[in-house]
């Protein structure tokens, strides 16, 4: 899963993706209709290898099994980062994960404040 701030870059992100590559590729994001999101969603949840693009519309509510990497383009408040980070290596699956967080210099001062 990669996390990205804003719906706008999801979109321009998942479609360079679709062209690099042959996985399955979904975006999830606040421009997309209910039906579209609900869609990708299951698309990536059944998908043995996929990335799904998102925004904060996947932040929370919806658990999504076999997630091995989440990643953070960006910055984003700690604790909804942190709840990200738990979409991956959960017990029940029992699959280790990892997360990746990807920031400009300029947003790592923010971070450190």
């Amino acid at each position: 899963m990669v996390f990205l701030v804003s719906a706008v870059f999801t979109s321009f992100m998942a479609d360079i993706a679709r062209s690099a590559t042959d996985l399955l590729i979904e975006d999830m994001h606040s421009k997309k209709s209910q039906a579209y999101r609900t869609h990708s969603a299951k698309n990536f949840s059944k998908a043995k290898k996929a990335i799904l693009f998102t925004s904060d519309v996947s932040a929370r509510g919806v658990d999504y099994p076999n997630v091995t990497l989440v990643m953070q383009v960006g910055t984003t408040e700690r604790d909804p980062y942190i709840h990200r980070l738990g979409r991956t290596a959960r017990a029940a699956s029992g699959i280790e994960g990892a997360g990746l967080l990807i920031m400009s210099p300029e947003e790592k001062i923010y971070m450190l404040k």
